[in-house]
């Protein structure tokens, strides 16, 4: 008997000021060539890329995550810039974070208790907005200046990354709410 595979990832929803705030950076930016668009539904922070995983699975890695979740505090993720990354051969469009020392925390404790990694570089915490396939790259336009925008976190989501014809989904598989 086959099994059925999940590719599951952690994170954080984008709701409120910072959802207008990318949908407004789409719609200046809609007609440059050779970018595509993540819909607005699918934007989210990863704070884990779990992987595939057999589905018997997910029910131990929701526990798991639902205990690491009530003992890691609430937050805000600041917004520090929207960029082109990798800087030298960008291939996708970030909004950028400031560096959060309790997302380092999380993120690194998700990986070694989900996926045994001992800690690894920088966590840069950011949103993709758009990727580029091509070797060609038509530069967005960026905003002359950024409101100040933050992304409250005060409830972790377990995602199922779904193929579709169409493009790929994130579905909620379980919410988790942060100790408060």
């Amino acid at each position: 008997m086959r099994t059925h595979v999940l590719r599951l990832f952690t994170g954080f929803s984008v709701e409120g000021k910072l959802l207008a705030f990318c949908k407004q950076f789409k719609d200046l930016n809609q007609n440059t060539k050779g970018w595509r668009w993540i819909p607005f539904k699918n934007l989210h922070v990863t704070s884990c890329f779990i992987g595939e995983v057999p589905g018997d699975q997910a029910a131990h890695i929701s526990r798991v995550i639902q205990h690491i979740a009530s003992e890691t505090d609430t937050f805000e993720l600041v917004v520090k810039e929207i960029c082109l990354w990798p800087s030298k051969r960008a291939r996708m469009i970030w909004i950028l974070f400031e560096e959060n020392e309790l997302f380092t925390r999380l993120q690194h404790r998700l990986e070694k208790t989900l996926l045994q990694k001992i800690e690894r570089e920088k966590v840069y915490p950011h949103i993709t907005l758009a990727r580029n396939k091509l070797r060609i790259i038509n530069t967005p336009v960026f905003p002359s200046s950024i409101p100040e925008l933050k992304l409250p976190v005060e409830r972790m989501i377990l995602f199922e990354s779904k193929r579709l014809q169409q493009g790929v989904n994130y579905q909620a598989i379980n919410q988790f709410h942060l100790s408060s």
